[in-house]
């Protein structure tokens, strides 16, 4: 999406997985935000957001998902 000229922000606490997606995008010569809090993000502050290899790991997924949806700006995709 970056590539695509996408402003994108990820959610990252682990400042190990975080260095990887880092050198990721680097390597890719785009541009990406991070947060490492759900704190960090405002209601209706994203037209979309994608969840990869996170709901498996959470001891509440529906609530997760509850989350994701607050974030959404109307009309946002999930």
């Amino acid at each position: 999406l970056a590539l695509n000229g996408c402003r994108v922000t990820f959610l990252e606490p682990s400042d190990d997985a975080a260095a990887f997606g880092e050198k990721v995008f680097a390597m890719n010569g785009v541009t990406v935000s991070r947060v490492t809090s759900t704190d960090q993000i405002a209601p209706g502050e994203y037209d979309v957001v994608i969840s990869l290899d996170v709901l498996e790991h959470l001891s509440s997924p529906p609530d997760m998902v509850k989350e994701f949806a607050k974030w959404l700006r109307p009309g946002g995709f999930l």
